[in-house]
């Protein structure tokens, strides 16, 4: 381990694996710190002593128990100094090998026969035969994306211990809550196909997509939709991903007209995001009263971890009729992505750890705040 009176504390080493952790670095900014000094001298003594045992030949036993204390504080090299964040993807990200790296995972035969059942499909089948048009579906990225990560979040949680605090980008806020204790599995299945059969509905008769822009502020994007929506157009801001990085819910004829304005301005980049529906806007309010109802029916549980409100980019309320409400909200609610990391920094997390497919929140996050640590983890 390295003592640094200068830096902050900060988790040097992303490995999941234990040993990579325990091989990684510690900095520590108050060596005074009561607590941290504590939990680094009980690992060093426990080392020594592990060392001391089987160097000296001493019965197995002993060496068994130095071993299982020492890989009781695994979890705790990862929140030691400040607690950590998991982070949930949402769609986006899918592709045809997603499900590779987690056919490992001990549940995953019984949840993909789940995902397989309420899709009425074959999922890997689908995916070889037609993979481009299949995984397009909402309801398929959506049940993908779920099942990718509850089972890397098992596998991590397995490792390293729950997290202080989680977050979800839009679909992915629903994993979060499955992390959180609020569901389980099954009943997260059957939220996200009901889910996506209301806002396809939707859909049908207000098509439209999303347009990603980056490069561009707030303001500059605002000036560009303003005029556009003064013709006619539907279109609006509805993911504040970091500074310069935004996500536009778009109707179907506003499309180019929107990419062909943004693009005048040069931002860095501009392009159609593979998702199947305007998510996140006005054009999905048809979706929220029978969704109220429906979780007015079937959640039931709290949050045993706190989990960001993608509305308002603070805590998700703490009583079931607020939290169910602020749930159904986030269908036409843009996803405040950023406010959600600065409030987590704020409570004091330092440690950001992107659970499931893909690293779009990892990358997101070194724009919002580079002191922290932004890792990934798919199984």
């Amino acid at each position: 381990f390295k003592v640094s009176r200068q830096e902050q504390p900060k988790l040097v080493c992303s490995a999941p694996d234990p040993t990579a952790i325990l091989a990684c670095n510690l900095k520590m900014t108050d060596p005074n710190s009561n607590k941290t000094l504590r939990w680094v001298l009980s690992l060093v003594t426990a080392l020594t002593l592990l060392q001391h045992r089987i160097l000296s030949g001493s019965h197995w036993r002993g060496v068994v128990a130095s071993t299982l204390w020492l890989m009781q504080g695994r979890s705790a090299i990862i929140s030691i100094m400040s607690g950590y964040a998991c982070l949930f993807p949402g769609q986006g990200a899918q592709a045809p090998t997603m499900l590779a790296g987690v056919r490992h995972a001990p549940a995953f035969s019984e949840r993909y026969s789940l995902v397989c059942m309420a899709l009425g499909d074959d999922l890997q089948q689908a995916m070889t035969e037609q993979p481009e048009a299949f995984l397009h579906r909402n309801e398929v990225s959506s049940l993908l994306t779920v099942l990718v990560s509850s089972l890397s979040y098992d596998l991590w949680r397995e490792r390293h211990g729950p997290p202080q605090w989680l977050a979800g980008y839009s679909i992915g806020q629903w994993s979060a809550l499955y992390a959180a204790g609020a569901i389980d599995f099954a009943t997260l299945v059957a939220i996200i196909q009901r889910r996506a059969q209301l806002m396809n509905a939707c859909t049908e008769r207000h098509p439209g997509g999303m347009v990603g822009v980056i490069g561009l502020d707030e303001t500059a994007v605002n000036n560009v939709l303003l005029p556009l929506r003064a013709d006619g157009y539907f279109v609006a801001i509805s993911n504040y991903n970091c500074l310069g990085q935004y996500s536009l819910a778009v109707a179907a004829d506003a499309l180019q007209p929107v990419m062909q304005a943004l693009q005048q301005l040069q931002p860095r980049k501009v392009l159609a995001l593979p998702v199947s529906g305007p998510w996140h806007s006005q054009l999905l309010e048809d979706a929220t009263s029978p969704f109220a109802d429906y979780l007015e029916q079937i959640l039931q549980h709290l949050p045993q971890i706190p989990v960001v409100d993608n509305v308002t980019g603070q805590l998700l309320p703490e009583a079931l009729p607020a939290l169910r409400r602020q749930l159904v909200q986030q269908i036409t609610a843009p996803v405040r992505w950023q406010q959600g990391i600065e409030t987590l920094i704020g409570l004091g997390c330092r440690n950001f750890v992107e659970i499931g497919y893909g690293n779009l929140l990892t990358k997101f996050g070194f724009f919002i705040d580079r002191s922290c640590q932004h890792t990934a983890f798919y199984a």
